[in-house]
């Protein structure tokens, strides 16, 4: 058992992460309760450790209109200090610019937008979000926080804050549903509280995957899991998602590929570490494939916004080093296929099973956004021979699965009203009154498609008329030219107005599918086509097979 009352040792923690014995998100509990930074951190008390650091942060509204995700490149960017976001999550600061008689633009004191400008945005109606800062850059003069961070005690000996991301977000701070293309991922929440909704590998049809906004290593959903438009995307209703609210101390695993949306419901702080895996290296071609095709697309393309489609983190590289990068993945396949280079382990993590060597210190992993670089880990001796009790065995209090919420999409929020005791009410709705119309509304659907296929009838016969029209008197035209000479030129094309060439009626009824698409939009959705996950492996596949590296 495991040391420090704790219920799993490191071993048996890595036994279960990383063998696949954990096929579903899961939730540990105590684990982490003894690390400084689950008992020590605070946003007032990180403030202070980085005081008036000048930090990026975004922000949106709390309560959106619209049905419509609201993706990074939409958000707004503010610079800003830890201490000032303390200043306006404090309630006592509101009510003193309440109650004050002075316009607040007019005042001196250091409660105004100029000296704070998070002041511009009110907690009640919007929400701040610090996210995916890389721990090692935030705090590269404080070794004492990132030791703080301590996952080793899940079997990754010397893997600390170094490794580690942090997200520090108000009540309403998300990050719009998508899945990471490399390594599985363990979240520490630290403060506050935080809802994950999480959705299997298999369910990605039923999201409507799309690579735009482009950030490399995230495929998005185009569903807005917490407003879904089921209209727009009916298939929706299929998925199974998985929802769990983090307390502090909870420590959740979320395997390779699962689909996941993040929301804080408090004032929070997290930090996670993504960990590699031996199958990374097919991730990494594909990934490099992706941006290879649509870089070459859009960041030559006359008619795109580079601020509607990028990610603010993401920058534009050459086709070179697009290539380059394409070449480098290629070598990892054929390194990892060569015989000579077979590994023994059976272990998961690229780095081999660093057990019961516990002394050993994996190489530590290329961040996120930076994994297209092999991570060059060297196997060490695999734990696979050792004795352990049945996974199914060890759930209990202190390992908790993260169970489907079936009437999710039919509640929208799940119905997920959690009283002070941390109890969940979900309150069942019948999904077939979402997913199917009433006999009425077939009916005027049917009645509808019947006028529309009427009227359809009735455009396409002007339209031909109105060809053979043009066809008959481009002939006469033509008969009435009596030299060679006439013959030799080229006739001259007269330019049609659009009225000319499509009637009203049929403007009026295609201008809402593929006519009314601008120049910009049809262009996205051809790339997105091109760079679907299961095109892209597709295309991998017949990449490795044409190279012989399969």
């Amino acid at each position: 058992m495991a040391s420090r009352d704790k219920q799993f040792s490191p071993e048996e923690a890595h036994f279960l992460l990383m063998h696949g014995n954990l096929s579903s998100p899961t939730v540990f509990k105590d684990m982490a309760e003894d690390w400084p930074a689950r008992l020590n951190w605070t946003p007032e008390s990180l403030a202070e450790v980085l005081g008036n650091r000048t930090l990026r942060f975004r922000t949106g509204p709390r309560y959106p209109t619209s049905e419509d995700i609201l993706w990074e490149t939409d958000c707004e960017y503010i610079d800003a200090s830890l201490q000032q976001f303390c200043q306006w999550l404090a309630p006592e600061r509101w009510l003193a610019l309440a109650s004050s008689r002075a316009p607040r633009e007019e005042s001196e004191t250091d409660n105004n937008t100029d000296s704070n400008p998070l002041l511009a945005y009110h907690p009640a109606d919007n929400w701040v979000y610090l996210d995916y800062k890389y721990m090692a850059e935030l705090f590269s003069e404080q070794p004492d926080i990132l030791e703080a961070v301590r996952w080793s005690d899940f079997g990754f000996p010397g893997r600390t804050g170094v490794e580690s991301t942090m997200w520090v977000g108000s009540a309403g701070a998300h990050t719009p549903c998508h899945y990471d293309s490399y390594g599985c991922n363990l979240v520490l929440q630290v403060y506050g509280r935080k809802k994950w909704v999480l959705f299997a590998p298999e369910d990605s049809p039923s999201l409507y995957p799309t690579r735009l906004p482009y950030e490399q290593s995230s495929v998005f959903s185009q569903v807005n899991v917490a407003h879904p438009n089921v209209q727009q995307f009916p298939k929706v209703v299929g998925c199974h998602p998985h929802v769990v609210v983090l307390e502090p101390g909870d420590v959740l695993f979320v395997p390779k590929h699962w689909w996941h949306y993040v929301e804080s419901l408090t004032t929070s702080i997290s930090v996670n570490s993504w960990i590699e895996m031996a199958s990374d290296g097919e991730d990494r071609l594909q990934e490099a494939m992706v941006r290879l095709v649509l870089l070459s697309i859009k960041s030559d393309s006359p008619c795109s916004d580079q601020s509607h489609w990028l990610n603010p983190t993401e920058n534009v590289t050459s086709r070179r080093s697009n290539l380059g990068y394409v070449q480098a993945a290629l070598e990892e396949v054929r390194a990892k296929n060569d015989p000579g280079c077979s590994r023994d382990s059976k272990c998961a993590f690229a780095g081999g099973c660093p057990f019961p060597q516990e002394g050993t210190k994996t190489t530590p992993p290329p961040s996120k956004r930076s994994k297209l670089e092999d991570s060059d880990t060297k196997a060490e001796e695999s734990d696979s021979n050792i004795c352990f009790s049945t996974p199914s065995t060890w759930f209990g209090p202190n390992l908790v699965p993260v169970l489907p919420c079936t009437d999710y999409f039919a509640d929208e929020l799940c119905s997920m009203q959690t009283d002070t005791g941390g109890s969940q009410e979900r309150t069942s709705v019948d999904l077939s009154a979402v997913a199917k119309p009433t006999a009425e509304e077939r009916t005027a659907e049917e009645t509808a498609a019947v006028k529309m296929a009427t009227e359809r009838t009735a455009v396409e016969e002007t339209a031909e008329e109105q060809t053979s029209a043009k066809q008959a008197s481009a002939k006469q035209t033509a008969s009435q030219r009596p030299t060679a000479e006439h013959l030799l030129v080229k006739p001259t094309l007269v330019e049609e107005t659009p009225e000319e060439h499509i009637s009203s009626e049929s403007t009026d009824m295609f201008r809402n599918r593929v006519l009314d698409l601008s120049f910009e939009e049809l262009e996205n959705t051809i790339v997105n086509c091109l760079v679907q996950p299961h095109v892209v492996q597709e295309v991998a596949k017949l990449l490795k097979e044409r190279l012989r590296l399969s």
